[in-house]
């Protein structure tokens, strides 16, 4: 959501080359969730594994990407590694006991293979918890449609008030112009307002049918620096 890509020139610029140029929602930029899921799980395997002194975690996460590769998404039913590549592979084999093998290196395979087998149960029961709470919170957020009043929590919004602690905990209230996705919306915002006017759910508060809509509010982000539009390149260096 950098300044560079909301302006009206690149937007324009999208518009002209065809792509379809989607933006994060204010205050919620989860772009990739995916990504981010992912990374959290792997955070969460390492927060389990990892030492005391915290220095193994880069022995560790060869360890933790195969066994997220291997384990069984519940969307898909089957594993990233098998989806990629067709079948699924065996982490480590039975070691052999035979005298060649020394005892110690099969105590560290047979280490190795437990670790991997408690890291591929681990992350099934991430998996499942992580949609449980998800299901849970998206079943308790409110439905909107067009057309109905809503609050917007006064969350990273900055006004001309003075005073941040006195401030108002909500603002608006303001129409719903269109469900943009499944989560978020669009507002019809005060035309001198310099937020981007698609928020998430989580944002959004009911108001009363009656309540008349807000168009007077300045509202701009915090910390927000002097932006500038830029009307002609003049001349340019390579």
């Amino acid at each position: 959501r950098d300044k560079l890509f909301t302006s009206k020139f690149w937007q324009s610029l999208m518009a002209q080359l065809g792509t379809n140029h989607k933006l994060s929602t204010a205050f919620h930029p989860q772009t990739d969730g995916q990504t981010e899921r992912l990374n959290q799980t792997l955070e969460q395997y390492l927060r389990s594994y990892v030492n005391h002194q915290q220095d193994n975690w880069v022995q560790l996460l060869l360890l933790a990407q195969f066994a997220y590769n291997s384990a069984t998404a519940e969307s898909t039913k089957i594993s990233p590694f098998f989806a990629n590549h067709g079948w699924q592979p065996e982490a480590y084999k039975i070691p052999r006991k035979d005298n060649i093998q020394a005892e110690q290196a099969i105590l560290e395979a047979e280490k190795i293979r437990s670790l991997q087998h408690q890291l591929a149960t681990d992350i099934q029961f991430m998996n499942e918890r992580s949609a449980a709470y998800a299901n849970k919170k998206r079943s308790m957020e409110p439905g909107f449609k067009r057309g109905d009043k809503v609050y917007l929590l006064r969350k990273h919004i900055k006004t001309k008030r003075p005073s941040t602690k006195l401030d108002f905990k909500k603002l608006g209230p303001f129409k719903i112009l269109d469900k943009v996705s499944a989560v978020n919306y669009r507002l019809q915002l005060p035309k001198n307002s310099r937020l981007h006017p698609v928020f998430h759910v989580s944002l959004l508060e009911p108001a009363k049918g009656g309540t008349p809509v807000a168009t007077d509010t300045e509202l701009q982000p915090e910390n927000e620096l002097v932006e500038y539009e830029v009307e002609a390149i003049l001349d340019r260096r390579i």
